[in-house]
């Protein structure tokens, strides 16, 4: 159990991260406007903790934590609740391969197809920005860009997709 003041601004950093993650947690599975209440809250995920146990725990096992860098918190079981005995210390890269496993990348958005026209004439036509993107190793907004000042990249120009229909 931890004993020490629950405010943020006077609180040593590894129990504001402890904190700060039951804060996620719990807005995950009661916030209605958070945007994975879908697939927690939604679902029937709740937080099973309070908070002065929650720091506590993460502090107690924080000691053990034999990772690199500060640890996240998952759950075992992706069915049950938030509880002490269903959840563990991950690496942020472990957590995100996790979640994006079970619901998808949410930073990859549908968004508009576009068409990629090399020099040659070869028609290339990508799912999104970001798939043209990685096709052609640009980085992240270039195709935007790209299509928005009608710039040539790598001897590619770049149209939007509408329907099926050049934009």
């Amino acid at each position: 159990m931890y004993e020490g003041i629950i405010d943020q601004r006077q609180m040593e950093p590894n129990a504001k991260r402890a904190y700060n993650i039951l804060s996620h947690q719990r807005s995950r599975c009661s916030n209605k406007s958070n945007k994975s209440y879908a697939y927690y809250g939604q679902k029937g995920i709740r937080v099973s903790y309070e908070t002065r146990e929650f720091i506590g725990w993460y502090l107690d096992n924080l000691k053990y934590w034999k990772g690199t860098g500060l640890p996240d918190v998952g759950r075992i079981d992706h069915n049950k609740n938030y509880s002490f005995d269903n959840i563990e210390f991950q690496t942020r890269s472990e957590n995100t391969i996790d979640r994006n496993n079970r619901y998808g990348n949410p930073s990859v958005k549908a968004g508009k197809r576009v068409r990629i026209i090399s020099h040659s004439g070869l028609i290339i036509d990508a799912a999104n920005e970001h798939d043209a993107e990685r096709f052609l190793s640009l980085g992240h907004g270039h195709v935007r860009w790209l299509i928005k000042t009608g710039k040539i990249k790598k001897g590619y120009r770049f149209q939007h997709i509408e329907q099926g229909v050049l934009s």
